[in-house]
């Protein structure tokens, strides 16, 4: 019995994984589905958008590369409204 438990619990792992969001994961409207911790540290990236924090922005700007195009980090903080 407890050789099928292990047997079920390594095929859950297995499972989960494979299947952990990664920035190749997009929202109906092609935003890329993160997932970050949710620590208010807010960074302004070259197209002027403020987001969460650096993992969100670094899952974005992977997203971006794998599209061709790039996203560079300006500063910490939130970006100015124009």
């Amino acid at each position: 019995m407890k050789f099928l438990e292990l047997i079920a619990f390594l095929f859950v792992g297995v499972f989960l994984f494979t299947n952990v969001t990664n920035a190749d994961d997009v929202t109906e409207d092609g935003r890329p589905i993160c997932v970050c911790p949710r620590v208010l540290h807010p960074v302004c990236a070259e197209n002027q958008v403020t987001y969460v924090n650096e993992c969100e922005f670094d899952c974005v700007r992977t997203h971006e590369e794998r599209q061709g195009r790039s996203l560079a980090l300006l500063r910490e903080g939130r970006c100015e409204d124009n």
